[in-house]
């Protein structure tokens, strides 16, 4: 990734990730992967160095057709998809199915998708349920449940012990 990441982009370092609501299945990464911030976004964009991994646990028992990146399936299945958590500076956030199984006309595609970069994109299925604030004057962001937030409190974490594969 280029140097003047910081210059184009609002950023942070994402040091692990967490599949469904237990602890059992948090890895951290071999090393940090900027998690840039996209409001002209509306996917979740996978780094492209656990894309295969990722998608392999996400889509787990579940039938789907990929075509390009999007994973497309049965809407009739969209409930039993488990949330994904991101360690984005030592605070754990989650990716709710509610966000990122998008259903439209009958059809239902994850709002996920592989990238050919290695960063994290989050656009806006990542920021529902989030109050983002960019600080200009700091030059930093800052996120905190909103009011009526469906996701889990965001909590302060370590890096989990096992690292992801």
């Amino acid at each position: 990734m280029p140097s003047y990441v910081d210059i184009l982009f609002w950023f942070n370092k994402a040091s692990g990730i967490s599949f469904g609501s237990g602890s059992n299945d948090s890895y951290t990464f071999d090393q940090f992967i900027p998690a840039i911030y996209d409001t002209g976004t509306v996917i979740v964009g996978i780094p492209k160095s656990i894309a295969v991994d990722f998608f392999g646990r996400i889509l787990k028992g579940h039938r789907f057709i990929e075509n390009e990146g999007q994973y497309l399936i049965s809407c009739a299945n969209k409930d039993k998809f488990d949330p994904v958590k991101i360690l984005i500076e030592g605070f754990w956030f989650e990716i709710s199915p509610q966000d990122y199984v998008i259903e439209k006309e009958g059809a239902c595609l994850l709002g996920l998708t592989a990238l050919k970069e290695d960063y994290f994109l989050f656009g806006t299925i990542f920021m529902q349920g989030y109050y983002m604030v960019h600080d200009m004057d700091n030059n930093r962001v800052g996120i905190a449940p909103s009011l009526n937030s469906h996701k889990q409190p965001i909590q302060q974490g370590e890096n989990p012990s096992k690292y992801f594969s």
